[in-house]
């Protein structure tokens, strides 16, 4: 499973392994692994 983002800064620093075209495998949207930047960012902002 891949590391669950949390914070903007992780954010930036994610790079895809592979090109493609796709947003989002369905296996990735299924282990829940697609999310915004606005959720990221309420989310630590709540957070502090």
């Amino acid at each position: 499973m891949v590391k669950q983002i949390n914070t903007v800064q992780e954010v930036t620093d994610f790079t895809v392994i592979k090109e493609r075209l796709f947003s989002a495998t369905h296996a990735e949207i299924k282990e829940g692994l697609t999310t915004d930047i606005y959720f990221i960012k309420t989310k630590e902002i709540l957070n502090k």
